[in-house]
């Protein structure tokens, strides 16, 4: 038998006893069901987990201030739309019928505040000839009152009915995307109706639950990521925005955390997409580590297969600082240049 066979035969027997130690505690932990994961100094993040949906940081309810039938309709949901397009029109024959009428009583209300004037003039002038009592420029001046007070009124219903003629048009406020269309197919609309709800999908936030226990560690600025379920393996950064002062107490007690995306790694985010938001609350810099899968239990301590330079395998007891995702960091046990057993799967 040559020396290297020799050698190798020793180090499977050395990987046969070192795992012949959990052999009947986890089945995992056999000949050629873990894979080596090498021992650095990196940086830590440790991170909380939160549920979350992301949703376009711009979003607008167009509402009806009219109840008239529909006209015409020129979006559906999905739709995209640009600054100003016409979204829905309403009927407009009762609208423009009051408006008309508005329209000519201001009309009249003007002409009725020129004459006034007018007309205080003229007796002011015949009573500084002392053509006519001073009760003539009094009266004259209480009309002129009455006229302005009347073409103000007039002037106010003109402008509200014009507004309420625009209404009969419903216009898309930004360029965005017709994210609900609750119109439908439906004939006719009520006054304060909810109609469209249109989004600027340029840019998203997600809007989170956090523990209350994990409240106080989370500060605006924080780096964050999001992981979206429907695209799996794509991670998207983003940064804490805001987190509310008070609890929402609806069965677990958790505070609103919005997370603004700042890049979205070529994904299409869409409205209301179930996200999970891990906001990065503490940084370990330049630690060793190992996964939490690698630990056994043994004896009151935590230990981890290693496989040293020399290629010997032992278990090695390890003293345990924070954990970190699925790291933990380990102050001592293992050096750089070491490698340790992690079983597949987990």
């Amino acid at each position: 038998m040559t020396p290297l066979r020799k050698r190798g035969l020793a180090l499977a027997s050395a990987l046969a006893a070192a795992l012949a130690l959990n052999v009947g505690r986890d089945r995992r932990w056999t000949a050629g069901a873990y894979d080596w994961r090498p021992v650095v100094r990196r940086d830590l993040a440790r991170t909380i987990q939160c549920p979350g949906v992301a949703e376009a940081a711009r979003v607008a309810t167009l509402k009806s201030a009219l109840s008239e039938p529909v006209a015409g309709k020129h979006a559906r949901e999905g739709a995209r739309v640009h600054e100003g397009q016409v979204l829905l029109e309403l009927g407009q024959k009762n609208v423009r019928l009051e408006f008309d009428q508005k329209e000519a009583a201001f009309r009249g209300a003007q002409s009725d505040l020129h004459r006034a004037g007018k007309e205080r003039t003229i007796q002011e002038s015949l009573f500084k000839k002392q053509a006519v009592p001073k009760r003539n420029v009094e009266d004259a001046r209480a009309a002129l009152q009455r006229a302005d007070y009347q073409y103000r009124l007039a002037r106010q219903e003109s402008l509200l009915a014009g507004e309420r003629l625009e209404g009969a048009r419903i216009l898309a406020p930004f360029a965005g995307v017709v994210l609900k269309d609750l119109v439908g197919e439906s004939d006719k609309v009520r006054a304060d109706q909810e109609l469209f709800l249109v989004g600027d999908v340029s840019r998203f936030r997600v809007r989170a639950k956090v523990d209350e226990l994990d409240a106080p560690k989370v500060r605006p600025g924080q780096r964050a990521t999001i992981l979206v379920d429907a695209y799996p393996g794509k991670t998207l950064s983003g940064r804490v925005l805001s987190i509310a002062p008070q609890a929402e107490r609806d069965g677990f007690a958790r505070l609103e955390l919005l997370v603004e995306v700042e890049d979205a790694a070529g994904v299409e985010l869409k409205h209301n997409l179930s996200v999970e938001v891990r906001v990065e609350v503490e940084r370990i810099a330049g630690a060793y580590s190992v996964p939490l899968a690698a630990l056994r239990a043994a004896e009151g301590s935590q230990r981890v297969l290693a496989r040293g330079a020399g290629g010997r395998f032992a278990w090695r007891e390890l003293e345990l600082g924070r954990v970190a995702g699925e790291d933990i960091e380990v102050l001592r046990g293992v050096r750089k240049g070491d490698e340790v057993a992690v079983p597949r799967g987990s």
